[in-house]
């Protein structure tokens, strides 16, 4: 109707082979991925307030820390509120709700009873770009237990960011600072992340695209030391670490050097070589949902190994989309 919408969304996400360090985003046979009620009500023109209720993909602030993570084999979906103000030139947007734990089963999914997410975020036009945003955005969670290298303790985590993404007709950027604070396992928490990429578009045949993208987040400087430094990626996509997401932010510093090209409106291929290293000696390398990979005690040096992939994404209709990756990790002096 004008006013309401009820949606849902079925999703399946299988893998087939051998996988040594399996992810939680790998397989879900089929689920209710989202289900939810929309009310939305123009207050005044170009202004309007929408609300929306129950399973449901969600974008806060930068989706560099709350995000679907298309890019992974299984998106992420929260059960809760989201509550939003818009005009032409502003928003502020509130929400409050729980992860959902994925199951590999068939409709088991269920809200993850130790994880609770509630954020807000206000933004504007982004200056001196078309399209754009400059914003401010806060993000709490509070986990019963999170693992890092120090040890497994409760985890309460206050997350302050801002924000700004701007396109034009050829320069585009999207840039991020991050400060973190809170208690774990009832000692203090400080860590910090910085994100940026710069992109350059070349006005000529294929529009080829060439973009730099540097991440820097905290790793833990002192495992005897109860106070934590490792930067916590709350719920990230792949945005940090490559087209397959090899590696989250924790402890994480990245350079990528990339180039995409569009050899037709509906086809885009690009090359991308990231390379890592480890922000502090001291700590290890983390996946995106924060599970230790790599302890520190297994090599030397911060230099974690590069990631050389080409990718292409094809859009023969409107309603399908293909996409796909080759990949190959060169490990680095710590993982050797």
């Amino acid at each position: 109707g004008p006013h309401a919408r009820f949606f849902t969304e079925v999703q399946s996400g299988i893998i087939n082979g051998a996988v040594r360090t399996a992810r939680p985003t790998d397989q879900n046979s089929i689920d209710v991925h989202q289900a939810f009620f929309e009310w939305q009500q123009t207050v005044r023109p170009r202004q309007r307030i929408t609300a929306k209720i129950g399973r449901q993909e969600l974008a806060i602030g930068s989706t560099r820390l709350i995000s679907a993570s298309p890019g992974l084999n299984v998106k992420r979906s929260f059960d809760g509120a989201s509550l939003s103000y818009r005009t032409s030139s502003w928003a502020v947007v509130g929400v409050a709700a729980r992860l959902v734990a994925l199951s590999t089963g068939a409709f088991d999914d269920s809200w993850d009873s130790g994880q609770l997410f509630w954020g807000a975020a206000a933004g504007g036009r982004s200056p001196r770009f078309e399209r754009g945003e400059l914003g401010v955005y806060y993000l709490g969670t509070s986990k019963s237990e999170t693992v890092y290298f120090q040890g497994a303790g409760a985890e309460r985590r206050h997350t302050l960011g801002m924000k700004w993404s701007g396109t034009g007709t050829r320069f585009d950027l999207n840039y991020d600072g991050i400060y973190q604070w809170g208690t774990f396992g009832g000692a203090s928490i400080r860590a910090w992340g910085i994100a940026t990429e710069t992109g350059y578009r070349v006005p000529v045949r294929w529009r080829p695209r060439v973009s730099l993208r540097t991440d820097f987040a905290s790793g833990d400087r002192d495992p005897a030391n109860p106070e934590l430094d490792s930067f916590n990626p709350l719920f990230p996509g792949n945005s940090y670490s490559g087209a397959v997401g090899l590696f989250g932010p924790t402890n994480l510093t990245d350079l990528t050097a990339a180039v995409t090209i569009a050899p037709r409106s509906n086809l885009t291929i690009g090359f991308e070589a990231p390379s890592y290293w480890r922000t502090s000696i001291h700590d290890g390398v983390y996946a995106t949902d924060l599970r230790l990979l790599a302890p520190p005690t297994i090599g030397d040096g911060k230099y974690v190994g590069t990631n050389p992939s080409v990718l292409a994404v094809w859009q023969p209709t409107r309603h399908v989309q293909l996409q796909g990756v080759i990949t190959r990790f060169i490990s680095g002096k710590f993982l050797e």
